[in-house]
C-alpha cells in the first residue's frame, strides 16, 4: 500500500503571508520616500496615515490599564511569600 503524503498546503500560509506583509511594507516606504522627493504639501497628512496603516498591520497596540476590565472567572490572587520561594527554588 503507498505511503499518503502530508497535505504541505497550509504549512506555508504564515510564511506567504509574511511575505505579503513584507512586500506591502516595502511598497508603503516605496511611497512615503517618493512623497518626500516630491515635497507634497500633503505629506504630512499622508505620512500620518501611512503610519496609521504600518501599526495597525503590527498586531499590537498599546492601550491604557483603564480600558481593561478584570475577568470574573479569573481574578488576581495573592500568592503566599513561602509559596513564591518554593517556586523559586525549583526555577535555580
Amino acid at each position: 500500500m503507498p505511503k499518503k503524503l502530508p497535505a504541505l498546503a497550509k504549512r506555508f500560509d504564515k510564511a506567504v503571508a509574511a511575505q505579503d506583509h513584507a512586500r506591502e511594507l516595502a511598497t508603503l516606504q516605496a511611497e512615503i520616500e517618493e512623497l518626500r522627493k516630491n515635497q507634497s504639501p500633503e505629506l504630512e497628512e499622508q505620512l500620518a496615515n501611512l503610519r496609521a496603516q504600518l501599526e495597525a498591520q503590527s498586531g499590537e497596540h498599546d492601550i491604557g490599564l483603564n480600558r481593561i476590565d478584570p475577568n470574573k472567572g479569573r481574578p488576581r490572587q495573592t500568592k503566599p511569600l513561602a509559596s513564591i520561594q518554593t517556586l523559586a527554588r525549583t526555577l535555580d
